[in-house]
Parts: C-alpha cells; structure tokens; sequence
C-alpha cells in the first residue's frame, strides 16, 4: 500500500513538472492555446473564426503587462443550453456534483510547504481543468445531439450583451496591470481596457467589481480535498489529512457589477505577459445609473418613480464621477426613520410627497444632497470614516455629510444612514442603497448643480 501511495506520488509531481516545463515563459495566447490544459478553447476557436478579432489575439500572445478574464468552454455551453450559471448556490451545487461524478482517491501524504508558487499555481490549473473537462465532455454530447455548433456560437451578443459591440465587450475583460485576486481585498474595484468615451463618462476604463466570499463545500469534495489543492489554498492540515468531515470553508470570487456576477473558477495564472483568470460567464459592463437602479430589488420605489421622470433621469445619466446614495424601499416607506417611527399608518400621499422632494428636479436641493461629487467605491469611504478630523464628504447640493464605521466595516452617514448594499456600479460612479433618510441637521443648503 505504501509503494502505491509512493508510485502515485512521484506520478502526481512528474506531471506538475511536466506542465510546469509547457507553461514556462508562456504568453496568455499560448496557455490558453495548450491543447491538453487549456481551459477555454471554445474562447480561442471564437476569437480565431473571424479576422476582425485578430487584434484581441495579438494582444493576448504580446509583451506587456495586463490581466484578462476568460469565459470558460462551459460558459459558451450553458450559454448554448440558456442555463447560464451566475449564483453562489449553483456554484457550490455544481461543484460537489463535479466532486461526486469524478470521485478520486485523496493523498494522504503530508504537505510540502517548500514548493514553489509556479508549481502551485500549475496544480491548481491542472486538477480544475481536469475536473472540468468532464463537465464539458456531458455538454458537448448535449450539443451535439443537438445540432448545435458550440464553437462558432456567440455568447457576446446575448441578452443585455446586444448593446455593446463584440470588441467593446472583449475590452470590458482586461485590465492593464497583473492583478492576482489573491492579493486584492475582500471588495476591490479595478478599471478595464473599455475607454469607450460613449460608453465609459468618467474616461478612467468602465470598472469591474472583484468580491472574496467564504464558501462552505462538501467535505467529500474532492476538488478541495486533493492534496495539491490545499496545499495551494493553503486550506489548513485538518483538510489535508481527512476527507471524512462534513464541510469546510475555502476561499472564492466572484466578478461583475454589483449585482450581476460571474463565478471565478480557475484563477492567478501567471504567464509572461499578464495575469489569466477563468469565469463561468460573460461579464456586463455597468450601464446608465437609471438603467442599473432598475435591477436593484431593494430599490424599486426610486426605480418606479425614475420611469416617470425622464426629464430627471437624463439630467442623472448625464453626471460624471459622481456617487449616489439611494434610500433602500424600507426607507421611503418610513419603516427605518425616526420620524415616522411613531406613525405606522403613513398614507401614500406622505410617502408620494417625500419622493416627489427626491426626483423632482435637477434644482431641487434635497435630491442634490443624496449625490456625493466624487467616486466613492465602499472602501474608499471606509478609509474616510477612520480619518480623524477628515472624515467628511462633499454632496452636490454643497453639503457635508459626516462618514462614520460601526463594527468596523459598516458604513454609515451623519451617524444614521447605513450603507446595506455598496459598490453597484455605473458607467459615470457608483451607487449604494442606505437604509435611512439623510439627516438634515448637517445641511448648509446651497443652490449649487455642480457636475464633475
């Protein structure tokens, strides 16, 4: 038993080897063109089936420094099949289904902390790609049946896709810059190679949302199991030695806009000119602010009245760099504001009436006083709250708002009103929903309209 465990691992590093040495000075293009690992040859059939998307080729086989995200051969599948997958239960539902379909026997040796980052990031691709390939296999029968050519199938120009071009959406995934997830905070916004100046109104690049979650997995998933995986996630001992406990945490990310994401299920792959990620989706640059508020769920009693104001919403659309502050549906309603709280029965004139004070018009001091000038990204006013004697922003309306940070992460304005879902991304800022109405004992009311 010892010889087999023995064989099977001198078998195990001979292949981490042997990948390491394909994958050595490879340029994006090339990994992702390696026949036997490439985790999104359905990406670079599509790229290489028309002359026009040549450029984007280039790009990835260039010297230079950026990082891109790829859709999966599964994503182009699911895409196919309408069954495109985008929350964090199907994700962990595909992933011990992956487990218990392609069960394999755990190392039960010991970790080896001494080996390398190249080689750890190697066994990462290697075991992912494996398992997934199995995924693929299953739809590409599926496909087939089907008379469905995946290959040449176009999953850019689906649903909201519609709107932007094809080189557009392919821009809206790189990033200048090798950013390794890894190393980036828990919500972290970086800017895309989409500078489209129609499309992009503060003309830094359209951003993308990165978010870490924890994700609590099967304890007889093997693809957190295998040795080689914790020794790259660094999961802890008691995951390496044992596949006989119910469940264990591990580390995951998702990419998007704040409210749509993709999951990132192959991720921090080097190569010698970037940075590979592999997501399970097509990602959606942010659109027009009384676009987006309209898929915010807590949201809907502004997104209702936005619709029939479109003198309003074209003056919002039309602001660069600018935050907004929405109060969430419970806080028009009156549910969370000391000022109703003793008045249950608020008639839907008094409610009317506060939402006619907040998208009247352009002019109006009160809804000039819920937009910040500046981007302000949630962390970016986490590190505001803890600045003692600065932590104040500016509104349009010309008033100040005092930042504060309660537990640590909440963030809260003139001490009332709590940010309950940050980072929704547009393409001129970004908007949060806070839980109650602004205070107005701060509010030095100017007639001021100004626009970044």
């Amino acid at each position: 038993m010892i010889f087999k465990h023995l064989v099977a691992a001198v078998g195990f590093f001979c292949v981490v080897a042997n990948v390491q040495a394909q994958l050595t000075n490879s340029t994006l293009l090339g990994i992702l063109n390696t026949t036997q690992l490439s985790p999104a040859t359905k990406f670079i059939s599509f790229l290489q089936s028309d002359p026009q998307y040549k450029r984007f080729l280039d790009l990835l086989d260039s010297p230079g420094n950026r990082t891109v995200f790829v859709p999966s051969d599964r994503a182009f599948d699911e895409y196919i099949q309408g069954n495109s997958t985008h929350t964090e239960s199907e994700f962990l539902k595909n992933l011990n289904e992956s487990a218990s379909s392609s069960s394999s026997s755990s190392s039960s040796s010991s970790s080896n902390d001494n080996q390398g980052q190249q080689v750890q990031e190697t066994i990462q691709m290697n075991i992912r790609i494996l398992q997934q390939e199995q995924n693929n296999s299953s739809s590409s029968d599926t496909n087939s049946t089907s008379g469905t050519n995946s290959t040449s199938f176009n999953p850019f120009t689906v649903g909201p896709l519609a709107n932007y071009s094809v080189e557009n959406i392919l821009q809206y995934h790189v990033v200048n810059g090798s950013w390794l997830l890894k190393n980036l905070n828990d919500s972290s916004v970086i800017h895309t190679q989409l500078t489209n100046k129609t499309l992009d109104k503060n003309g830094n690049g359209l951003p993308l949302l990165i978010t870490s979650y924890n994700l609590t997995v099967d304890g007889n998933n093997t693809q957190y199991d295998n040795r080689a995986f914790s020794i790259l996630y660094g999961e802890g001992e008691e995951s390496q030695e044992s596949t006989n406990t119910t469940s264990k945490n591990v580390t995951a990310y998702h990419a998007g806009d704040g409210i749509n994401f993709s999951n990132v299920t192959l991720y921090d792959i080097k190569a010698s000119n970037g940075v590979l990620h592999i997501i399970d989706r097509v990602l959606v640059p942010p659109g027009k602010p009384s676009e987006v508020i309209q898929n915010v769920t807590n949201a809907t009693t502004i997104a209702q009245e936005l619709e029939k104001n479109q003198t309003y919403v074209s003056q919002i659309n039309n602001l660069t760099n600018v935050t907004y502050l929405v109060p969430s549906n419970e806080a028009l309603n009156g549910g969370n504001n000391s000022s109703n709280s003793n008045n249950n029965n608020s008639s839907s004139s008094s409610v009317q009436e506060l939402l006619s004070k907040l998208v009247d018009s352009m002019n109006e001091s009160t809804i000039q006083n819920y937009i910040l000038h500046g981007v302000y990204y949630l962390n970016n006013l986490t590190t505001i709250a803890h600045q003692r004697g600065h932590n104040s922003v500016k509104t349009n309306g010309g008033t100040n708002l005092t930042v504060s940070a309660s537990n640590g992460t909440m963030v809260k304005f003139n001490n009332t009103a709590a940010i309950v879902q940050p980072n929704i991304l547009t393409n001129n800022g970004v908007i949060h929903i806070i839980d109650h109405l602004l205070s107005s004992g701060n509010n030095n009311q100017t007639n001021s309209t100004s626009q970044s």
